[in-house]
């Protein structure tokens, strides 16, 4: 997580104008994939945000129309569903596949999916793999690229509240030298994303440019 971080924050610039949402979703799918299937996906990560977003969208905008229709039936978004779900499948199977080519087991969720077996000593099928790694795709990294994007947008309405986080990330080791045992002195972070949280839940598809109109002094200052 701190190595996909750091190779993002050294590619920013500064006066570079960010989309920051889309920073935070390419990373967060960068860290789920790495993290949880042990695979590299930046050179795809745009195609593929893409196609989660869209796919996203459709589920909270279409899931009570256009997702009970036959796929058959020409309506105006079915041709981008079927292109992003390709490009979706695209990769997922890739993965599977250059996994079960070197028969390696690092660890990660993938190798424990791979080990499984039903009551009768059968694996799972590379379909069964797919969709178990899709709903993560879908959910591990949108909830997560949300509360963040929330979070740095009340920081910079509340300029005292960044002052105080920073002095206290400025305590800690630093990259690389940033590791999981740090987390527990981190209280003032910890209230920050949680009041952030408490405000605006992270919710699928809860991020949209007509939601980012926030009244003055509805931050409360953690702790």
């Amino acid at each position: 997580m701190v190595a996909y971080t750091e190779r993002m924050l050294a590619s920013w610039k500064d006066g570079q104008g960010l989309d920051v949402h889309e920073a935070m979703m390419r990373l967060t799918l960068d860290i789920v994939a790495k993290t949880l299937f042990d695979t590299d996906v930046s050179r795809e990560a745009e195609d593929v945000g893409a196609a989660l977003q869209f796919l996203m969208g459709k589920f909270m905008r279409q899931a009570a129309f256009a997702f009970l229709l036959p796929a058959s039936i020409p309506i105006p978004t079915t041709r981008r569903l079927r292109r992003a779900v390709g490009q979706l499948d695209k990769v997922i199977y890739e993965i599977i596949r250059r996994r079960r080519a070197s028969r390696t087991m690092s660890g990660d969720l993938l190798s424990v999916l791979l080990q499984a077996q039903d009551d009768e000593g059968l694996g799972m099928t590379d379909r069964q793999l797919h969709d178990e790694i899709m709903t993560l795709f879908l959910a591990g990294h949108e909830t997560t690229a949300n509360a963040l994007s929330w979070t740095w947008l009340l920081l910079g309405q509340h300029p005292e509240v960044e002052e105080k986080l920073v002095e206290e990330l400025q305590r800690v080791p630093r990259w690389p030298g940033a590791t999981a045992s740090a987390l527990p002195r981190l209280t003032y972070t910890e209230m920050v994303l949680r009041e952030a949280m408490r405000l605006y839940p992270a919710r699928l598809g809860d991020w949209t440019a007509s939601s980012c109109s926030i009244p003055d002094g509805e931050l409360r200052a953690p702790g």
